[in-house]
C-alpha cells in the first residue's frame, strides 16, 4: 500500500546502510573520470543493457564495479521483496547514479536546469521535490515514463543526508504497473466527495428529508449509465437476489431494516 512505501522509505533513509551504501556509490562515481559525461557514457555502455537487472558484475579496475557487485545484490533483493519495478540513487547534482533494473534512464542526469532526457519526467519530478523538501516523503502519481516503455509510472522520493546533517542525493523507488490502486487514483470522478455531492439530497437515510425527482434522475459520473434512482435499484436488486443472482452467499433478505433508502419520517 501507498502508507507502507512511505514507511519503508522513511526507514530506509534513516539507516546506516543506505548511506553506506549511496557513499560508496557517489565516490566511485566521482573517481571514475573527472569529466562526468564520460562517466555517464562509459557506465550506461556497461550496464544499461538487455541483462537490466540480472546484470551484477563488470569487468574492469574502476571503483564503482566494485561498489555495485557488493550493493546491487542487497537492493535486487529489496526491490524483489516490496515488489518495486525499480530503486534509484541520485547525487546532489541530479545524477541517477545507481539503479536496480537500469532502464535508458541510468546514468543520465535529472536536475531540472540540466540537459538530461529524462528531467521532465515523473522521475525527474520526484528528484526535484526530495531536493527541495528532503525530510519528506514524495508522492509523485502515475503518468507514462518513457524509459518503461512508456508504460505508467508513480514514483516515492526522499531525501538522503550525511552524518551532519547535509543534503547529499536522493532516494527514490518506481512502482509497478500493476501496482494496486485506489478507484479514486485510476477515476478521479470517483473521489468520496464528488461521490457524496453527486448524491447529496438524492438518498433519504432513515426519513432525513424527502429527494426531488431531480435529485434522484442526475446522472452519476462514477457511475457510468445510472442516477441515483437506478443505481439504488440495482443494488436492492443485488441484495435481494444475491449476486450473480441466485447467489445465497451474498444474499441479504432485508437489507433496510434498520436504514431504508426511502424511508418514512423515522418518528
Amino acid at each position: 500500500s501507498a502508507p507502507q512505501h512511505r514507511q519503508w522509505l522513511a526507514e530506509d533513509a534513516s539507516r546506516s546502510q543506505l548511506h553506506q551504501a549511496f557513499d560508496e556509490f557517489k565516490q566511485s562515481w566521482d573517481e571514475y573520470d573527472t569529466n562526468v559525461e564520460v562517466t555517464r557514457a562509459a557506465l550506461q555502455k556497461d550496464y544499461a543493457t538487455a541483462q537490466k537487472d540480472a546484470l551484477f558484475s563488470v569487468e574492469g579496475s574502476e571503483s564503482y564495479h566494485d561498489a555495485h557487485r557488493k550493493w546491487h545484490t542487497v537492493y535486487r533483493k529489496i526491490l524483489q521483496d516490496r515488489g518495486y519495478y525499480d530503486i534509484f540513487f541520485f547525487d546532489a547534482n541530479g545524477d541517477l547514479i545507481y539503479s536496480v533494473y537500469k532502464e535508458s534512464d541510468y546514468a543520465t542526469n535529472f536536475k531540472a536546469t540540466g540537459n538530461g532526457p529524462w528531467k521532465d519526467s515523473g522521475l525527474g519530478n520526484a528528484f526535484e521535490a526530495a531536493m527541495a523538501s528532503p525530510d519528506k516523503v514524495h508522492y509523485i502519481d502515475w503518468k507514462p515514463y518513457g524509459p518503461s516503455g512508456d508504460a505508467p509510472a508513480a514514483f516515492f522520493a526522499t531525501g538522503i543526508k550525511d552524518k551532519d546533517g547535509v543534503l547529499v542525493g536522493v532516494y527514490s523507488i518506481q512502482l509497478p504497473p500493476e501496482f494496486e490502486r485506489s478507484i479514486e487514483e485510476l477515476q478521479p470522478q470517483c473521489e468520496l466527495q464528488i461521490m457524496a455531492e453527486a448524491f447529496e439530497g438524492a438518498v433519504n437515510v432513515a426519513g432525513l428529508g424527502r429527494p426531488t425527482d431531480e435529485d434522484l434522475e442526475k446522472p452519476l459520473d462514477c457511475f457510468k449509465s445510472h442516477s441515483a434512482k437506478s443505481l439504488s435499484a440495482l443494488i436492492d436488486d443485488h441484495l435481494r437476489t444475491g449476486y450473480p443472482a441466485g447467489n445465497t452467499a451474498n444474499q441479504v433478505a432485508d437489507p433496510y431494516y434498520d436504514i431504508k433508502s426511502h424511508a418514512v419520517d423515522a418518528t
